[in-house]
């Protein structure tokens, strides 16, 4: 197999499955926009993000990295669900290199039970505009990737609902901005420093420190 530039929009739909193999190859998400669907990848085969692009109502069942500076785009609404990008047990979107990160474009859920990783410096999870209401669902994992590594979620011109685990382990520096820590939502220092920013509040959710600043 070789390799296939993805550049336009592969409407995979909901309930559809598309596995990277040995037999499909290598696809590179370079600019393209994937609606629907799950994906996964087995052997030899994968989705490389080599330019900023788009998942709408995407299930990631493998791991996908975004090399400096690469934004994924993440929309609801080419499903009937409320989940924007739901991500799989035992499965991390890597945010690495400086300044990568999630554009959310619609108000949406991420979903799942898998783990973002700031892997590098200054990646975020933040809205492409203002105004939207995001929420990030019980059962995710948000943290940094050891010492020096550094991201955000939020900002200043959306709402994000906190029911996950936001954790700042030893080294490593996160920050939030305008946060609702709902029911079942942590936010904990962990020997990390963790910055609440914006207009937050804490009406269910809970906040802890282990060690580190908070």
């Amino acid at each position: 197999a070789g390799t296939v530039n993805l550049n336009g929009t592969f409407n995979l739909g909901a309930g559809n499955t598309f596995v990277f193999d040995a037999a499909t190859g290598v696809f590179n998400l370079n600019g393209g926009t994937i609606n629907g669907g799950t994906l996964q990848k087995t052997g030899i085969g994968d989705l490389v993000v080599t330019a900023n692009s788009t998942l709408n109502d995407v299930t990631l069942d493998m791991d996908l990295s975004l090399g400096a500076g690469r934004v994924l785009f993440v929309g609801d609404g080419a499903d009937t669900d409320a989940f924007g990008l739901t991500l799989a047990a035992g499965r991390t979107l890597h945010l690495q290199g400086a300044s990568s990160g999630v554009q959310w474009t619609t108000n949406q859920t991420m979903n799942g039970t898998g783990t973002v990783l700031f892997e590098g410096t200054n990646n975020s999870l933040t809205g492409q505009f203002g105004g939207q209401v995001v929420t990030l669902a019980n059962g995710l994992t948000f943290s940094g990737n050891g010492a020096g590594t550094s991201g955000s979620i939020g900002s200043s011109f959306i709402t994000t609902n906190n029911q996950a685990l936001i954790v700042a382990d030893a080294g490593e520096t996160l920050t939030t901005s305008n946060v609702v820590n709902q029911a079942g939502g942590v936010l904990r220092a962990n020997g990390g420093t963790l910055n609440l920013g914006g207009t937050w509040s804490n009406p269910a959710g809970t906040i802890d420190v282990l060690g580190g600043t908070l």
